[in-house]
């Protein structure tokens, strides 16, 4: 039996999907600054998901110093997840946009022939 205190993987797999789209920022701009730039929060949000994040874990996503970051051995792995993840729902939204489209033209087209 678990105890309740131990990490449950499906909570830090809900963890780690939330914060997808900053890991991939950080990484694609290989700084917490332009990442929090791009996603239109400040520099501190982003340190402080990521510092909660790797307490959730139980370990570093990247090394810092004051010029630069590195992910971590861990953090290329959760990484580069972070980025399929952005990548299947930019996909996911291009069919839905594809899909609306559909429907309009069909409409419109519908609409002529009356």
């Amino acid at each position: 039996m678990k105890k309740s205190h131990e990490k449950s993987r499906a909570g830090l797999m809900a963890k780690a999907n939330q914060n997808a789209p900053l890991l991939a920022a950080i990484v694609r701009e290989n700084s917490f600054s332009k990442a929090a730039e791009i996603l239109g929060v400040h520099q501190s949000a982003i340190s402080h998901r990521v510092n909660l994040l790797e307490e959730a874990l139980g370990f570093s996503l990247f090394e810092r110093t004051t010029r630069q970051i590195t992910p971590t051995a861990y953090g290329r792995i959760l990484c580069a997840a972070a980025i399929e993840v952005m990548a299947v729902w930019d996909g996911a939204f291009d069919r839905l946009e594809k899909f609306e489209n559909r429907g309009r033209c069909a409409c419109r087209c519908h609409r002529r022939w009356r």
